[in-house]
């Protein structure tokens, strides 16, 4: 008996020593923990804590964030450890045994659902992801043992995605031995001129993992450079990449670079991410007001920019009258504003180049996003038709702003109408490995009413392609064609004047585009480029059997354009680099067109018509050219501090006629005539730059001076619709433009963003061979755009890796006006006297928004991920005055009252998601 009770005595006594045993193994939850961690994603860390504590993780792999965290403890609890690093994620942690700790959302909260996770990281189903936050290689060219050179050699790269195989426009490439950065161009290639020797490749891009190569180099070299993709809020590397191309050590100056991410984290007008609203955040960058279509630079009128959308013309940028722009900021690549130097492939405008490129559709897998707001969402789709072969890009864009003017207390409102839509469609066919086609087709239409009183109606069409092909690593060409179409028409829906008032214009573009390089120290860029225009007739007819309207058709001119241009980007050393080129220009107004001719030394008007001649299709009646020099130079002070001087001459064939403050969607695109010459533009401009530090901080200092000659502008009160004569309301004079814009970025941090003030000046003069062809007696006088202060100030917080802060605020000048200073009666009638044209301005403009954005995209690699940004729109709500307009008051007097377009704060709220 007692031999049987032994074995269970000693099993008793065992179970005990194993219980005692485990009471006294410490839990996870007793560990106090220490380290440092830089920019680490999640599973890094928690791997790490595998390795030196007596812990182990369960987690979803693909619902583990990846955004890079940067702590440091010493000795603190585990608890809070743990709530740190989980701080704004959509996961909590649970302690499943002394030693487990499981992390998954709050609705997984479950025994069945963490037993079946634990189950499959231990059967190895499971496994932590493989992905650092910087991936590290080394390579080697050439051989050490060489003697070395006097010169140095030329390391050339081009970084592309691992899985897409697409270029990477916009990585930075950081030497860290010398301080050396770049970007990379659009098709994703680097160059870095380095002695013999040891170096240290840091390469970043925006929700890619960073790499370091380390490069011994002893002879010129190729290096292949493959980035994987990784979400994670890069927010600091996007605004190098900004830095390092318009910094102390790029010959660029005046060139602005933003990225679809940077426009969609500022502060919006109901919530919808803008293009063009984006670009009034930079110094020199300006428009009239709220609901003003385009943008004003550096004191140029928002005809003088050239708008591309994947290098095909735009002549109408705007959503609803300009409170939104026609660009879909999901489908955005790049965005590059060109305000300064303007390089020799780009003409036919004045004051800037905005160049949009768009995105091209993943060739390895489907991937979505869109956004959900108040008064519009947006989808984008992309994938590969044949992988690797062959993708599609397709995205849309729908307004529904009925039900928000339902809500007014006005019936006006209620009975007023703004919708918009947009559609796009790419294809890239790679077919082969030299050569690729790209097909883009976009549409764009806008419907408003004023309830019954008036509407406008406008239409974007476009259809481009563009065939690339690498011929050797030293020499590329590139194939545009294009067609563009704008529409507009103007409503005057009841009574006995309803009318619709319509016009446009198609143009036609061809360009061919030669990239070289020679040897070490020159990059050649050449190529031709001709445009056609052809302009729709202007015509009115009546919209009602009661109408009195008379139908209408006058004929407006066409005009074809040639250049031939040519540019050498040359690197004398570190620190002089020289940018030289021209372009040479060559316009004909064509046919058919009924010309008009005037007695000489008498002012052009309808009695002084002397005769006509008619000219058929195609016919030239005029020509116009000439050459347009481009020259940058930058000269190096120091590693981090350089001076920029550059030059450009300007023509411009086609011009936007416009007598109101704000244009209008039936404004006219009028061609170069036999009596409206091109305008011509002479800017010089000189820049000092200055990097911070490891780049933390970025410094400029630009002035630039602008002469014109032939700006376009008109007699007093001038009848520009459905003039067959239009050359008799019409007025060449002189230009001059000039200021300086100063801009400080903090570009690292959690706390990032920039200061900018900018003083402008737009002036204008007109001397005529009369008086009535002369304006303020021949002085000079202030352009309509004139608005000499301007101040930006935009500051974005990391609150946490998942939410963030944003605040804009903006103030400028207002702009020039003319009012009534006198009257005096002319029988019954009261006449006004008024001032010299521009001689008074409106009250200055400012504005406060701010937004705040909780991102959960950045929380998982797979699934719908989704951000919510909650924004405030001119938070202390100024009613700042979009015009001054002059009413009779009970005494009789004239009286002054301030029209404002928005006069209170406007809170949005927009839901963004990707799949």
């Amino acid at each position: 008996m007692k031999l049987k009770l032994l074995p269970l005595l000693w099993t008793g006594m065992l179970c005990l020593y194993l219980s005692a045993l485990q009471a006294q193994q410490p839990s996870a939850f007793d560990l106090k923990i220490t380290g440092s961690y830089r920019e680490k994603p999640l599973p890094e860390i928690l791997s790490d804590f595998e390795s030196r504590y007596p812990v182990k993780f369960y987690y979803i792999p693909e619902k583990v964030p990846f955004y890079p965290i940067t702590v440091e403890f010493s000795g603190q609890p585990f608890f809070q450890v743990m709530k740190k690093l989980l701080e704004g994620s959509l996961l909590t942690f649970s302690k499943w045994s002394a030693n487990e700790i499981v992390l998954v959302p709050d609705d997984n909260r479950n025994r069945i659902f963490v037993e079946n996770m634990i189950s499959k990281w231990k059967s190895g189903e499971w496994q932590a992801p493989v992905l650092t936050s910087v991936a590290e290689k080394s390579f080697t060219f050439g051989d050490p043992n060489t003697p070395a050179s006097a010169g140095k050699h030329t390391l050339k790269g081009q970084i592309r995605d691992d899985e897409t195989n697409e270029a990477i426009l916009g990585a930075t490439i950081l030497v860290r031995e010398t301080g050396q950065g770049q970007a990379s161009d659009a098709q994703g290639e680097f160059q870095l001129k380095l002695s013999p020797g040891r170096y240290t490749l840091q390469i970043n891009y925006i929700s890619y993992q960073s790499q370091l190569n380390y490069v011994s180099l002893y002879t010129d070299a190729d290096l292949p450079v493959r980035l994987i993709s990784m979400p994670q809020q890069l927010n600091e590397v996007l605004i190098k990449a900004q830095s390092l191309e318009k910094g102390a050590q790029s010959t660029n100056m005046g060139i602005e670079r933003l990225s679809a991410k940077s426009i969609s984290e500022l502060p919006t007008l109901m919530g919808e991410a803008d293009v063009i609203k984006s670009l009034q955040t930079l110094p020199g960058v300006t428009n009239a007001g709220e609901g003003v279509a385009g943008f004003n630079v550096r004191g140029g009128n928002i005809d003088q920019n050239l708008i591309l959308q994947d290098d095909a013309p735009l002549f109408n940028s705007a959503h609803a009258l300009g409170f939104f722009s026609i660009f879909n900021a999901d489908a955005v690549e790049q965005i590059n504003l060109y305000k300064g130097h303007i390089p020799a492939q780009f003409g036919g405008r004045l004051s800037s180049v905005l160049d949009v490129q768009l995105k091209d559709g993943n060739m390895r897998k489907w991937v979505g996003k869109g956004s959900i707001g108040f008064i519009s969402s947006r989808m984008l789709l992309e994938g590969p038709i044949k992988k690797d072969k062959l993708s599609i890009l397709i995205g849309g864009r729908q307004s529904y702003l009925g039900p928000t003017l339902q809500q007014s207390t006005s019936i006006t409102i209620k009975d007023s109408k703004a919708a918009f839509n947009d559609a796009i469609l790419k294809l890239v066919w790679r077919v082969d490995a030299k050569n690729t086609f790209r097909l883009t087709g976009f549409t764009s239409s806008d419907d408003f009413r004023y309830a019954q009183d008036f509407g406008y109606n406008w239409q974007n069409y476009q259809l481009t392609g563009l065939w690339s092909r690498v011929h050797t690593d030293r020499f590329s060409t590139k194939i545009h064609a294009s067609y563009g179409a704008y529409r507009a028409e103007q409503i005057d829906p009841e009574g006995n004047d309803a009318f619709a008032l319509r016009n446009g214009l198609d143009n036609l573009k061809l360009k061919l585009d030669n990239v070289l390089s020679v040897g070490k120290t020159h990059a050649l860029r050449f190529g031709a480029e001709g445009s056609q225009y052809f302009a729709e007739p202007e015509s009115i007819r009546p919209l009602s059997d009661i109408s009195v309207v008379l139908p209408e058709q006058v004929q407006k001119d066409n005009g074809r354009e040639f250049a031939l241009y040519a540019q050498d980007e040359i690197t004398f050393s570190d620190r002089i680099a020289l940018s030289i080129g021209s372009r040479w220009s060559h316009y004909q107004n064509l046919g058919p067109r009924t010309v008009w001719y005037y007695e000489e030394g008498l002012p052009r008007e309808n009695l002084t018509v002397r005769d006509s001649a008619i000219f058929g299709a195609g016919e030239v009646i005029t020509s116009y050219g000439g050459l347009e020099p481009r020259a940058s130079l930058k000269l190096g002070i120091s590693d981090n501090t350089s001076i920029k001087m550059s030059y450009n001459r300007l023509r411009q064939y086609i011009h936007l006629t416009s007598n109101t403050v704000a244009p209008t969607p039936v404004d006219v695109w009028q061609a170069s005539n036999l009596y409206i010459p091109p305008q011509i533009a002479d800017q010089y401009s000189v820049g000092w730059f200055l990097d911070g530090k490891e780049k933390k901080w970025e410094t400029s200092v630009e002035f630039y001076y602008k002469s014109i000659k032939n700006v376009l502008d008109y007699k007093d009160l001038p009848e520009l619709i459905l003039n067959q004569r239009l050359e008799t309301e019409i007025l060449a004079g002189t230009g001059r433009a000039y200021g300086g814009e100063f801009s400080i970025r903090r570009t690292q941090g959690k706390l990032t963003g920039w200061f900018s003030y900018a003083y402008a000046r737009s002036l204008v003069k007109v001397i005529g061979p009369s008086a009535a062809e002369t304006v303020n007696a021949g002085r000079w006088f202030p352009a309509n755009f004139d608005k000499p202060h301007q101040v930006n100030l935009i500051g974005r917080l990391q609150v946490n890796p998942t939410n963030s802060f944003t605040f804009n605020f903006t103030y400028s000048t207002g702009r020039p006006i003319s009012i009534p200073i006198s009257s005096y009666r002319l029988g019954s009638s009261v006449i006004a006297n008024y001032s010299e044209r521009n001689q008074f301005r409106i009250p200055d403009y400012h504005r406060l928004d701010i937004a705040y954005t909780v991102d959960n995209r950045q929380t998982r690699l797979k699934g719908i991920r989704g951000s919510v940004t909650a924004s405030l729109y001119n938070v202390y709500g100024r009613a700042n005055p979009f015009s001054i307009f002059f009413r009779r008051n009970e005494k009789g007097r004239p009286s002054a009252y301030q029209l404002a377009v928005v006069g209170s704060v406007i809170p949005a709220v927009s839901y963004n998601f990707t799949f």
